[in-house]
């Protein structure tokens, strides 16, 4: 079952209310709000699918039993949102241990209307995924 129970969508619920005012200071551009980097709301939306999104970089299918390493970090330095049937999000997350050279992955993230966990829709990483944070398909590709 993938269905929050209450005590999570009231947490989930009282993050978004905290955003609110944030929010309405965005501005729109194409249908994509640019939205505060690092915010709770938005980390924790990453966190929810960091494991999803492992498989999908060490290209490790869902079926298929491994031990994971953990990313080295796993933090949100920018994002953006889109709503849709729902709100589709935007990551831009840095991967890299302190002491190594940056690496970020971008993730596009699918959360709906009706309480459902977040969903990994998309993976960018390479070059692509250290330039700056745009919307991309769902069908993008590891690099592209």
């Amino acid at each position: 079952e993938n269905r929050m129970d209450d005590e999570q969508l009231a947490v989930r619920a009282a993050i978004i209310d905290s955003d609110e005012q944030h929010r309405a200071m965005v501005p729109q551009l194409c249908g994509v709000a640019y939205a505060a980097a690092r915010s709770a709301e938005h980390q924790n939306l990453a966190d929810e699918v960091s494991v999803a999104a492992r498989r999908t970089y060490l290209g490790v299918a869902e079926g298929v039993s491994a031990k994971l390493t953990p990313w080295p970090r796993f933090e949100v330095v920018d994002s953006l949102t889109q709503v849709v049937a729902g709100t589709n999000y935007f990551f831009k997350v840095r991967v890299s241990a302190a002491d190594e050279t940056d690496e970020h992955v971008q993730l596009r993230v699918f959360s709906s209307l009706f309480g459902d966990l977040p969903v990994l829709v998309a993976l960018r990483r390479g070059a692509v995924a250290e330039g700056p944070l745009v919307y991309f398909e769902a069908d993008a590709g590891a690099d592209a």
